[in-house]
């Protein structure tokens, strides 16, 4: 299950991994989603697409 978005404890670590052998495939748009999330200095809970394709919120 992938992970993305922001650590809750360190406001400057950034998580992107459970991709596996797809992480080639999916790289570009995991580093547009990481960019926009960074240089908007949005929360994960402000990033609809955190919200969609981590891990971190599926089923809350």
């Amino acid at each position: 299950m992938p992970l993305i978005g922001r650590d809750e404890k360190y406001k400057n670590m950034v998580y992107a991994m459970g991709y596996g052998w797809l992480g080639m495939t999916f790289g570009p748009a995991l580093g547009e989603i990481l960019a926009n999330l960074i240089t908007n200095d949005l929360d994960n809970s402000q990033s609809d697409d955190v919200l969609l394709f981590s891990g971190f919120y599926q089923g809350c």
